[in-house]
């Protein structure tokens, strides 16, 4: 089975970056890191920090057409970006 911890070093490391670099991009401890990890424990605020570090977006996108629908960015996690 394909862990969402699996799929995200994955990508850190196509980008060449290490998990302790993600921890340090979402300003936590790399211990606090595993535990979310360990839980499974994202939030959408941590996968778009993912984004940002590896300059890409997180997005929707219709799996019949493959149209993406909406992409989330950092700056969509500031106060007032309703």
């Amino acid at each position: 089975m394909v862990t969402i911890t699996s799929k995200i070093k994955s990508v850190l490391s196509r980008y060449g970056f290490s998990f302790a670099d993600y921890a340090r991009q979402l300003n936590i401890f790399p211990q606090t890191l595993n535990n979310k990890a360990k839980k499974n424990a994202y939030k959408v605020q941590d996968l778009i920090e993912l984004g940002d570090l590896t300059h890409s977006e997180l997005c929707l996108r219709d799996l019949e057409t493959k149209e993406v629908i909406m992409t989330f960015k950092k700056s969509d996690l500031e106060i007032g970006n309703d």
